[in-house]
Order: structure tokens, then sequence, then C-alpha cells
């Protein structure tokens, strides 16, 4: 630290002529004199900030420095730490797309067997249901042809017993006209046959 230059014989004329003594005035400039050694300069100052700012710019260099190449480090860190992840991931994505096509295909599998398990059992069931209902109404038919044939026999049988009775009907008839044939209801009587006979021939015809 440099000393203050102080002009003690100027101050004590200074101080003589403001009518202060002389032992005072030197008294008072012995004092200031001692003060003003210990005194800093504007340049001290000056010297001391250059210095500490040197000095701090170094040590902010300093942690530049560090701070740079621990982001570096940091950085190479946790890009091998992503690409690490990333390979993890794509292989873990890989095995689950693997396992789900896999259950997919046996889940295909396993639905087209019991579709076509489904289909075989329907297409029996439809054909044993053909066969049954041709059997039915193959038999229904022959019921009704046979009724039809009974029914024919029937008719038949009774139009050849309504005829006889209709022949036996105009046989008595003639027979009771050859006893009446002189007379005049006998000619009624075969009127009214002959009317009979027409309206039984278009009935049965």
């Amino acid at each position: 630290m440099a000393a203050t230059t102080f002009d003690t014989h100027k101050a004590v004329k200074t101080l003589t002529s403001a009518e202060i003594t002389e032992p005072q005035a030197e008294a008072l400039v012995a004092v200031l004199d001692e003060i003003t050694i210990n005194l800093v300069t504007k340049d001290d100052l000056r010297r001391e900030l250059s210095a500490h700012k040197s000095e701090l710019n170094g040590q902010m260099a300093d942690l530049d420095n560090r701070l740079t190449g621990q982001m570096a480090d940091l950085d190479n860190r946790l890009t091998g730490q992503m690409a690490d992840l990333d390979n993890k991931l794509t292989g873990q994505m890989a095995e689950l797309d693997g396992r789900l096509t896999g259950q997919m295909a046996e889940l295909r599998s396993e639905f087209t067997g019991q579709m076509n398990d489904l289909d075989a059992r329907l297409t029996g069931q439809v054909r044993d249901l053909d066969a049954r209902l041709t059997g039915q109404v193959r038999d229904l038919d022959a019921r009704q042809t046979r009724q039809m044939n009974d029914l024919d026999k029937k008719m038949t049988a009774h139009l050849a017993a309504l005829k006889l009775e209709i022949a036996e009907f105009k046989a008595s008839i003639f027979k009771q006209l050859w006893i009446m044939t002189g007379s005049l209801a006998g000619v009624v009587v075969l009127a009214t046959l002959s009317l009979i006979i027409a309206i039984l021939r278009l009935y049965f015809q």
C-alpha cells in the first residue's frame, strides 16, 4: 500500500493563519499526518479491485470449464442411457408384437376350427331335418293316397248300390205300368217315371 503524501508545513501555515497557535497547529498536523499514513488511495483501490477481478475471472473460467466438462459428461451419459433405453424399448416392443401376433394366429385358428365344427353340425342337422321332413311328407302323401283310394272305392260302391236301387225301382215301376197300361193313371205314372229317370241321369252324369 502506498503512503499518502501530506504537506505538513503547508498545513501548519494554513492553521496559524486561521488564528490557531503554532503549537496547536503542529499538534493537529502531526495527528493528521499519522492518520493519513494508513489511508488507502484510489490507485490502491483500483489495484486491489483489479487483482480481485483477475482472481474472480480465473475462478469463473475454471468454474465454466468444470461446468462445461460436467455438462458434456452428463450429456454423454444421458445420450448413452437414452440409447440403451431406446434399444430396450425396441426389443420389448418387438417381443410384445411377436407374442400378440402368435396369440392372434392361435385365436384365429381356434375360431376357424369352431366355425368349421359349427358349420358341420348345422349341415348335419339340416340334412337330418330334411330327411325327416321328406319322410313325413312321403308318409302323409301315402296316407292321403290311401284315404282317397278308400273314399273312391266307397263312392263307387255307393253309386253301384244306388244304381241297383234305381234299376229295381224302374223294374217295379214298369211292372206297375204293365198292370195299368190302359188307364189314365198309367199315362201319368209313365210321364212321371220318365221325368224322374231324366233327372237321375242328369244327376249321375
